[in-house]
């Protein structure tokens, strides 16, 4: 019963601005140009508000003021507009109470932000040239805690006594309980939004990653960046911490404990500027 009505959650969920899934789309084609996506973006006031907002923050440095989105891409390049671009779009997402998670304020936000730039940092090590896709899923693993809180609030009590009495993992224990865990949710409401399979992919199998295909790095990369959040003192939301899959993460991505190190330590200074830029 509690499948059906997840689902029909999803469907209320509001839709993901449609100028970030055209631009995402621009990003993607070798043939787009700056000036396409400037043409994307430009008629969405609010979002283009915002990444002006972003672009004359400390996060960026620059020395002269960004007055308009063409000067924003010449400056910042198209890749960085696009960081900026998702991150506005999902601020409302993520704002809030998920009380079923004991998660409190922008506690699901941060969290999402510092997966998403340490997703960044990792596919870098990785050798990969376009993180773009890798930071999306990052931003987004947690989306189907958004949905999913309050059914978890409603069967607490049962999905604890799983966790306590019987091992499970908070996630096995949510997919035991109401039929689906909110990495499941998370893939069905990337589909609904008409994300490509390779951002769906990471958001629906982040704690399963190994039922990805080995060619497939993006998707442990987004559990190795998730937990690093847990590694650096951060509020988890009920998920649990494990050092066995960090190691076969790490392998399959074919990083070492040290890449792992010292990506936390780049993590720290990113992170706090945008997480002061999210709150001003």
């Amino acid at each position: 019963m509690e499948k059906k009505e997840i689902l029909y959650t999803i469907k209320g969920l509001p839709p993901f601005p449609e100028t970030a899934l055209k631009a995402i789309k621009a990003i993607k084609d070798p043939d787009s140009s700056a000036q396409d996506l400037v043409d994307i973006i430009q008629y969405d006031q609010s979002i283009t508000a915002n990444i002006l907002r972003f672009a004359n923050s400390a996060y960026f440095g620059l020395r002269t003021r960004v007055t308009s989105l063409k000067q924003a891409v010449a400056y910042l390049g198209s890749k960085a507009i696009m960081d900026m671009l998702l991150l506005s779009g999902s601020l409302s997402y993520f704002r809030g109470e998920h009380t079923g998670y004991g998660l409190k304020g922008e506690d699901l936000l941060n969290h999402s932000v510092s997966t998403a730039l340490m997703c960044r940092i990792l596919g870098q090590k990785t050798g990969l040239k376009d993180t773009s896709t890798l930071f999306t899923a990052g931003l987004l693993h947690d989306i189907g805690k958004v949905v999913l809180s309050s059914f978890v609030k409603d069967k607490y009590d049962e999905i604890v006594q799983l966790v306590t009495n019987k091992n499970y993992s908070f996630v096995m224990a949510e997919k035991e309980v109401l039929g689906m865990d909110h990495a499941q949710v998370g893939g069905e409401i990337a589909q609904q939004w008409g994300f490509p399979e390779e951002i769906g992919r990471p958001i629906s199998l982040h704690h399963q990653f190994k039922e990805a295909p080995l060619e497939d790095i993006s998707t442990p990369l987004v559990f190795l960046a998730d937990q690093v959040y847990f590694l650096v003192g951060g509020t988890m939301g009920a998920d649990s911490w494990s050092f066995k899959k960090i190691k076969d993460a790490l392998k399959r991505c074919r990083l070492k404990e040290y890449d792992l190190d010292d990506a936390m330590l780049m993590l720290h200074e990113p992170l706090k500027s945008v997480q002061d830029l999210i709150r001003s």
